[in-house]
């Protein structure tokens, strides 16, 4: 594994050309042997892996997506064309006189061939993507996987400044078999320091919660950005006071800067003046997740495991440097699940750029974190509500305490017209004409509709609905419409 380039300094060309010398033997000696689906492709376009001589030649190899390996009901195991699976005769085959050499010493030193092999290749673990798909797509993970994951959870947390001996951490991500969970609860192990895992709401209820953090005073919390809010909510109308809180990790959502302040604003009113707020952009088909340095800045990538590009989302091309545009993966080290230039649905505002960065001093791919999901943007009366904007507006509204959105069909008639429904918990004091007013200014303003009705609850009510400490995920906004 070629974790410690990630530290390394290179520049900008030194490292690309690393990549791609990395990306074409990983496909010779890994995933084209291993994998009948890969192999098609490659077949397909005529594209050998010794061609891959520069960054522009990546857009020869055809895109993936979503489609190819979500199941269905036609299809239940299509997510395991992609996972590699070698046999006797390709290993045979493939493993150079080096991979020969290096196995023979490690049997040598008492590690059987069998359990080489196996640690490069058996399922060993498995996560599932979530959204709006009936069936979640199962990702493999073999040992090699589990260690890059460790890595990558080092990495994430090396650069959110957490130091053994100082720090300890309340993660409030859902018990399952996701990636924020895992790859928060494999960062204590590797760093070397506490973390409790509560497994959320539906699994400690937020009143045990906040009893452990009373106890505890970590000086970090990680969890989504709905649940956090709402426990810090919670520990203001307790009296609990966070002062040792001085990091926030926030994943599975994106978090505006206008949603950032109003937690800030929150935690200084519980005594945590001095905290830093930083966003994640996690992707299950990737295996990992990654975190800012600071505030505000750029998601920094890893280019020892990966490479990622930016293309028109309506042509495929590749755009420029810095350019927005839809983001393509591509894994160049790990085995089970393996994904090459996976068009993820995912477009990014500020693009991708390859810069010095700071924070781990050494030049880096970066990515810009205003990110948005294609499959949320969807058709509310004949217009494109785009529910990713919907999110982050009400989220950062300093007056909401909680809110819930409800895409419903006039009367309850499946054939009837589109409605949109908003539920609000107002904080003490706000005129809610002035912010039913407000709002509804900005929703026509960006897409020439209203809401059709503002309801009114208290915080408490709302988070019921919301199922705060029942959901793996809080129901922020729920479409009713009969498909």
């Amino acid at each position: 594994m070629a974790s410690s380039l990630f530290w390394r300094k290179r520049e900008k060309q030194e490292l690309q050309d690393w990549q791609l010398a990395t990306l074409r033997a990983f496909l010779t000696k890994r995933v084209l042997p291993f994998c009948q689906f890969h192999r098609e492709r490659f077949d397909k376009s005529g594209v050998k892996p010794e061609q891959l001589r520069t960054f522009a030649d990546l857009a020869h190899i055809p895109t993936m997506s979503k489609v190819d390996i979500a199941p269905d009901a036609g299809n239940p195991e299509r997510w395991r064309r992609i996972v590699l699976e070698p046999t006797r005769e390709t290993l045979q085959q493939t493993l150079s006189l080096r991979a020969k050499l290096g196995m023979a010493a490690a049997r040598f030193r008492g590690k059987s061939l069998g359990d080489q092999v196996y640690d490069e290749f058996l399922p060993v673990h498995l996560t599932f993507t979530t959204g709006r798909s009936a069936l979640a797509t199962p990702v493999i993970y073999t040992q090699k996987d589990v260690e890059i994951l460790k890595a990558a959870a080092r990495r994430v947390f090396a650069m959110s400044g957490v130091k053994r001996g100082h720090d300890t951490c309340v993660s409030v991500f859902p018990f399952a078999p996701h990636l924020a969970f895992w790859q928060v609860a494999l960062a204590g192990f590797e760093v070397g320091f506490l973390v409790v895992s509560t497994g959320g709401g539906r699994a400690t209820s937020s009143a045990a919660t906040l009893k452990l953090l009373g106890r505890l005073k970590p000086t970090l919390l990680v969890g989504t950005p709905g649940y956090v809010y709402h426990l810090v909510q919670l520990a203001l109308e307790d009296g609990l006071k966070l002062s040792r809180l001085r990091t926030v990790v926030l994943g599975a959502e994106r978090v505006s800067a206008s949603y950032r302040d109003k937690l800030k604003g929150l935690l200084a009113q519980a005594g945590a003046k001095e905290v830093r707020v930083l966003a994640t952009y996690g992707m299950t088909e990737a295996k990992k997740a990654w975190i800012q340095a600071e505030e505000g800045s750029r998601y920094i990538l890893y280019p020892d495991f990966e490479i990622f590009e930016i293309v028109d989302p309506q042509t495929g091309e590749p755009v420029g440097e810095g350019e927005p545009g839809e983001i393509v993966y591509t894994m160049i080290d790990g085995s089970g699940s393996v994904v090459l230039r996976y068009r993820t649905g995912d477009l990014v505002a500020e693009g991708l750029v390859y810069e010095r960065c700071e924070a781990i001093g050494r030049v880096a791919p970066m990515l810009g974190v205003n990110i948005k999901r294609v499959s949320e943007i969807i058709k509310v009366k004949d217009t494109l509500l785009d529910l990713n904007d919907l999110h982050l507006m009400l989220q950062g509204e300093s007056e909401i305490a909680e809110w819930q959105v409800e895409l419903r069909k006039q009367d309850d008639d499946e054939f009837g017209l589109d409605e949109v429904w908003l539920k609000l918990a107002l904080k003490p004091g706000v005129d809610g004409d002035a912010i039913s007013a407000r709002l509804n200014a900005a929703m026509h303003a960006s897409y020439e509709m209203r809401f059709d009705r503002i309801l009114y609850y208290s915080r408490e009510d709302l988070a019921k609905l919301l199922k705060l400490d029942d959901a793996p995920k809080e129901l922020r906004i729920v479409d009713l419409r009969k498909k």
